[in-house]
């Protein structure tokens, strides 16, 4: 069975399940080949936390990740960028309240343009919460990306 985990990010709560294991492995390597550089300089970004634990993206330095992101975004096509949202946010579900507060939740991806319109950062907080969910916590997953193809990583603390 797979494991589910819930978040409220900036107000809306998602749900993301894991990956099947080789889907995991799979996605792991890919990004590690597209994304080397700019993955050693998201984990400097998001660092560890005070017990050597890692924090979450949204505990990260801003100017950090935006500079990782550009690293990111120049080695990223738009159909790449697509591939990875959809890997990623494949099973994905929103927890949508109506106006009596009745919940209803709804598949992610078929509503991710409408229900993160003007949230760039709402969305890219997702992505990173989708990677903890997968691979156990953000900077280890990006450590283990990084790892893949041969990058030595320093986080910063």
């Amino acid at each position: 069975m797979q494991h589910q985990q819930n978040r409220v990010i900036d107000g809306t709560e998602f749900i993301c399940t894991q990956f099947g294991g080789t889907d995991g492995v799979v996605f792991l390597a890919k990004m590690g080949r597209l994304c080397g550089p700019a993955l050693k300089e998201l984990i400097e970004a998001v660092g560890t936390g005070d017990k050597g634990g890692s924090k979450g993206l949204g505990d990260a330095d801003i100017g950090k990740v935006g500079a990782a992101l550009a690293l990111l975004f120049e080695k990223l096509d738009e159909s790449e960028i697509y591939a990875i949202r959809d890997k990623l946010l494949r099973n994905a579900q929103v927890i949508r309240k109506d106006d009596r507060g009745d919940k209803t939740i709804v598949p992610l991806l078929p509503i991710i343009d409408e229900e993160l319109r003007g949230r760039t950062m709402t969305f890219i907080k997702l992505l990173g919460f989708a990677l903890e969910v997968n691979y156990g916590n953000f900077t280890g997953a990006l450590q283990s990306a990084a790892s893949a193809v041969g990058l030595k990583v320093s986080p910063s603390k």
